[in-house]
């Protein structure tokens, strides 16, 4: 399942995770200590039409936590999964440590959204954001879907959420993949507690208060044994969101387990 290819230094080892007809997903670890430093993921689909994409991605992070840009190919996004000091958590404390995965449950609703409805992604994508389709991602995690939605598909704006205590990362992300200079991308990262007073906030934030969102993504955020009972929160940020714009599409994907 696993291989080691050649790099320029001998640190790193490059192995794979996934691969299928849409994308491939690659970790990128520490050939010493086999510490995971980000994940690279390749989007092998059609591009998002009639917009230049510029894009720079970040490098693992290095011993002393210093993060470098280097320009890469478009279709690539790179992720860095180390989390800073102040946000490492125990093994399988809650959002902290299923925040740095991607999990398969989030590869399925990014193909299932490009199936489904890259289309209309793409009929409204022009370079003045005019008619776009807006998406936001919910306890996003590593926010791949989101990014992918926003990078390849011509979403916008594109919103990923998640609590304020792992956004931190989220942002350094998003920073690096897409630039402060790159007009054409329109996202952004946004703490959310689950709740419709939470929902509210955000969308008056955003601007869209009185439209809300085309459609609202879930990946992975139902498994009792982690997240005790805040599915029951879900389904009211969910039923919030349909509230403002009752044409939303709500896509809700995830893996049943044995101990769920």
């Amino acid at each position: 399942m696993s291989k080691q290819e050649d790099h320029d230094s001998d640190d790193v080892e490059d192995l794979d995770l996934y691969e299928d007809d849409y994308l491939s997903v690659q970790s990128i670890r520490d050939s010493h200590s086999d510490v995971e430093e980000s994940v690279v993921v390749t989007w092998k689909m059609g591009r998002r039409e009639n917009t230049e994409m510029v894009h720079t991605t970040v490098t693992p992070v290095s011993r002393e936590g210093e993060v470098s840009q280097t320009v890469c190919d478009s279709r690539v996004i790179r992720i860095s999964t180390v989390l800073e000091p102040e946000n490492i958590a125990p093994l399988f404390s809650g959002a902290e440590w299923a925040g740095t995965r991607v999990w398969h449950a989030a590869i399925r609703a990014t193909e299932y959204l490009y199936d489904t409805y890259g289309d209309v992604f793409n009929s409204h994508c022009d370079t003045k954001h005019i008619g776009k389709k807006s998406l936001v991602e919910l306890g996003c995690g590593l926010g791949v879907p989101g990014m992918i939605a926003s990078k390849f598909m011509g979403a916008s704006p594109v919103v990923l959420t998640d609590q304020s205590n792992i956004t931190s990362q989220l942002i350094r992300n998003v920073k690096s993949n897409f630039p402060e200079n790159c007009e054409a991308d329109h996202i952004a990262v946004l703490p959310l507690d689950w709740s419709r007073k939470a929902v509210r906030s955000l969308l008056k934030e955003t601007g869209l208060e009185k439209i809300g969102f085309d459609f609202v993504l879930n990946c992975d955020c139902v498994f009792e044994p982690l997240y005790g009972k805040s599915w029951m929160l879900l389904i009211e940020v969910i039923d919030e969101f349909l509230l403002i714009n009752p044409k939303c599409i709500v896509l809700t994907s995830m893996e049943r387990r044995n101990s769920d």
